[in-house]
């Protein structure tokens, strides 16, 4: 990226909207999923791919598979989703830090109903 492709200079972009400590932490993050993958019996894009899967508006999960055996890969992400849990999304969750804020319904100024397990078993 050059300075003349954005409408702000290069660096005054860095400063904006790079923080230093976020690839550290970025980096720490995956590999805390990882593990978390791995103690499951699978791949972090396994864990990638069935944590969006589970999201239940979510309609499809790109994969940009471009060989048979890459598919196939993928494809198994969907062992992952039978056995997904409330409380191994709840681990993927606080990891990321994306505990889901429930969507205000301001006609009724209530919270629509959560959108992640997560949230609909911490209420119980």
């Amino acid at each position: 990226m050059n300075d003349n492709s954005f409408w702000l200079p290069l660096e005054v972009t860095k400063k904006l909207f790079y923080n230093s400590h976020a690839q550290d932490n970025t980096i720490k993050s995956l590999r805390e999923l990882a593990t978390v993958a791995e103690k499951e019996g699978f791949k972090l894009v396994h864990l990638a791919l069935a944590w969006v899967i589970k999201y239940k508006h979510c309609d499809s999960a790109l994969i940009g598979a471009r060989t048979v055996a890459q598919l196939e890969d993928c494809l198994k992400a969907l062992e992952l989703v039978a056995k997904w849990t409330p409380e191994l999304e709840g681990r993927v969750n606080r990891i990321l830090g994306t505990n889901p804020t429930p969507r205000m319904n301001f006609l009724k100024w209530a919270p629509y109903p959560p959108s992640r397990l997560v949230a609909e078993e911490e209420k119980k």
